[in-house]
């Protein structure tokens, strides 16, 4: 079914256009929240996405760098989890402290994604640092857009929803 907060997706979109479209009211305080200066400027609306991660289907993805491709490599993004994330249904994994040394070697994949060229010999020994990010429904997770991140397919009964805001 549809129902919010259900084992349908029709809850889920709810939620997601309810977040993404606010009223104008709930969007002017967070804009003057966060602008403390000439210099200061809030991403509105840049790459905000839902992923899906679909139960026994969820593709995995590859490691990449957000910065890489969003033409922007100075971005936090927000990832908020909308049902647990785990090992098995594909979490989240990161690399934790690669975002500082920049834009690392990518490779374009046979779909045309930007990925990191993990067989490189800067990056092979890296991926051995991974940490998956558990999460429970409900967790966000603020990320520098440089950030080493992938995740396997989700093998799970269950799908693996979340909200990227940046």
């Amino acid at each position: 079914g549809g129902e919010r907060g259900g084992g349908g997706w029709g809850g889920w979109c709810v939620c997601f256009l309810m977040i993404r479209r606010p009223p104008r009211s709930t969007l002017f305080p967070y804009t003057t929240l966060f602008r403390s200066g000439a210099d200061a400027a809030v991403c509105i609306n840049r790459h905000n996405m839902m992923v899906a991660k679909a139960p026994r289907v969820g593709r995995p993805i590859a490691w990449h760098q957000d910065g890489a491709t969003w033409g922007h490599d100075g971005l936090l993004a927000l990832i908020v989890f909308l049902s647990d994330a785990h090992p098995g249904n594909g979490c989240l994994e990161i690399i934790p402290g690669l975002h500082r040394r920049g834009l690392l070697p990518v490779k374009v994949d046979q779909k045309g994604f930007a990925c990191m060229d993990m067989n490189h010999p800067e990056l092979a020994p890296l991926a051995n640092q991974a940490l998956p990010v558990i999460a429970h429904a409900g967790d966000a997770l603020f990320f520098h857009a440089l950030l080493p991140h992938a995740s396997k397919a989700n093998t799970s009964e269950q799908g693996r929803p979340t909200l990227t805001f940046a």
